[in-house]
């Protein structure tokens, strides 16, 4: 329960921090494109514009709902990347981590800004992001700063026992602020009416 309390929190914390990527912070639309039309060629198109913005090349990162990530998938040129050779056993899950300098990350948790947007090309310079921890004033029985290292997320943990009713709380939280900074840092794509 308290796994999922706390995947949630991250999501909802995720949600908040994209409902920034609007056209009023970051321009024009890079592309608008429907599900089918997101292939290996589109990657290119979005590779270029993020270069005519001058967005640098270095840690430049693919957000992208998962169904265009799907089609994505299905791309000829990218699905030949998954081949293996015959003799080696398991099983082959297709997995896209890099393509055309970007590193990759499906998602089904992208705003509903009204926007229609489907994904966005990002360097770390297009969204200012802050947390930290609180240390609590009160008195617990576990506390401390918990810090997802693959997405950086930072949350409180609180434990606490209720010794008469035999009961335990715990409390997972998150202080963090967002603002959107440089707008050549992320280029948005949206769906296509």
């Amino acid at each position: 329960m308290i796994e999922a309390a706390t995947k949630q929190l991250a999501e909802d914390v995720l949600k908040d921090i994209l409902s920034e990527v609007t056209a009023a912070n970051y321009g024009a639309t890079a592309q608008t494109l429907a599900v089918e039309a997101f292939n290996y060629k589109a990657v290119l198109k979005l590779r270029e514009a993020c270069s005519l913005t001058k967005m640098p090349i270095t840690d430049r990162a693919l957000v992208i709902d998962d169904a265009y990530y799907t089609n994505l998938l299905a791309d000829e040129v990218v699905s030949r990347s998954f081949v293996l050779p015959v003799s080696q056993p398991g099983v082959v899950e297709g997995r896209l981590n890099r393509i055309a300098g970007f590193d990759v990350y499906p998602t089904t948790i992208l705003p509903d800004n009204k926007e229609k947007l489907v994904g966005f090309a990002a360097h770390p310079s297009g969204l200012a992001i802050a947390m930290r921890y609180l240390v609590p004033v009160a008195d617990y029985d576990e506390a401390g700063a918990v810090t997802n290292p693959d997405t950086g997320l930072t949350f409180g943990y609180l434990r606490y026992t209720e010794t008469s009713s035999n009961r335990i709380f715990i409390t997972v939280e998150c202080l963090y602020g967002f603002k959107a900074a440089i707008a050549e840092g992320i280029r948005r794509i949206v769906k296509a009416a």
